[in-house]
């Protein structure tokens, strides 16, 4: 017993996803679209096959097919897309780490220290992930007769294809972005905690520390994407609740991902903009009363002390382009955007369908 607890215990520590990526020699966004790609192509090609897309069934079934098949479809690409996003998260952050390797300012063990973790947790928590995820994949489903009043829900022999197959994708999903925001915000702490041990900050060259906002940014992109895709489920009365709650948790996700590697850096640099702009202001009286006892060089050493001061002050205490926080208030508008789009996508299938 102990040799198998033993045996997972090092493969949820050294699993990586990106791993089965860099096997095949393709990238997590090429790799996201030929899996999403072959899914949407293999269940059209079933229900092909099984004669359930001609113009005579369809026309035999009511609005539930569409909305089964739909579901069927779309599960099955937000599960390959959140594979996608945990491989290219972990190429986000190796891609980080090489970065901060150049910061001299940042202790080399504490780097060390922080790298160890990154990506590895403890069996007990990943089990615990999982089954969380599991849990609310299996009670998104049977949850419907509290929204609609249906109880085929509950009545397998009153199931499809394809609903058995978006009964097996929902469970799968939800522990596969269980994992994806928890590795999001685990990782994320780590990169926090070494912005906070950086030994000192460079003003004049705050770009040497992109590294910890690029890491931020694209914590926030990886969830925002599938939280903007999930929404489109809001077409579905059924899910409007589910889809709500998703936003939700996705969008407070998505923030804590772009502002646990900011914060701490940002922190850093306030300091030192406090240390610096002090360090002037110690120096400028002496610096007058030497310009007015006329000692050699003082008005060039008061004019430069000034002009730091200056600098110092306009630095901004936010290590994130001017545009960088406007564009991520854009991306929570996104999922609104989604939910639109498949109402009117919605409205337009009714209608051809007559």
């Amino acid at each position: 017993m102990s040799n198998i607890v033993e045996t997972l215990e090092r493969f949820f520590h050294n699993a990586r996803i990106l791993s089965v990526f860099d096997r095949y020699g393709v990238s997590p966004f090429r790799g996201g679209l030929i899996m999403c790609s072959a899914w949407v192509a293999f269940v059209l090609f079933f229900e092909f096959i099984a004669g359930r897309l001609n113009a005579e069934f369809l026309a035999a079934q009511n609005d539930g097919f569409e909305i089964e098949i739909a579901m069927a479809i779309l599960l099955g690409v937000f599960l390959f897309y959140v594979i996608a996003a945990i491989a290219a998260h972990e190429e986000r952050t190796q891609k980080t780490v090489e970065a901060l390797r150049s910061l001299t300012e940042l202790p080399e063990q504490e780097l060390t220290f922080r790298v160890e973790k990154l990506g590895k947790f403890p069996l007990w928590r990943m089990l615990l992930v999982c089954g969380i995820g599991f849990v609310m994949g299996m009670a998104a489903p049977l949850a419907e007769y509290l929204i609609v009043g249906d109880y085929s829900a509950y009545i397998p022999s009153l199931w499809g294809p394809e609903v058995y197959v978006h009964r097996i994708m929902g469970p799968l999903l939800g522990v596969a972005v269980s994992i994806l925001i928890h590795a999001i915000v685990s990782d994320s702490t780590q990169f926090w905690s070494l912005a906070r041990r950086l030994q000192s900050v460079e003003l004049t060259d705050l770009g040497r520390y992109a590294p910890f906002t690029d890491q931020g940014l694209t914590n926030a992109v990886i969830i925002m994407g599938f939280v903007s895709m999930f929404a489109f489920l809001g077409f579905v009365d059924r899910y409007v609740f589910l889809v709500s709650t998703v936003m939700l948790y996705g969008c407070g996700a998505a923030l804590l991902g772009l502002l646990l590697p900011v914060w701490a850096l940002r922190g850093r640099i306030k300091a030192e903009k406090e240390k610096e702009a002090s360090w002037c202001r110690a120096r400028i009286p002496a610096a007058k009363v030497a310009l007015a006892a006329g000692k050699p060089g003082a008005a060039q050493e008061l004019a430069g002390l000034i002009t730091y001061l200056r600098d110092i002050e306009e630095v901004n205490t936010w290590p994130v382009a001017p545009g960088g926080i406007t564009r991520f208030g854009l991306f929570l508008l996104i999922p609104l955007g989604s939910w639109a789009g498949g109402a009117i996508v919605e409205r337009l299938v009714d209608s051809a369908i007559g």
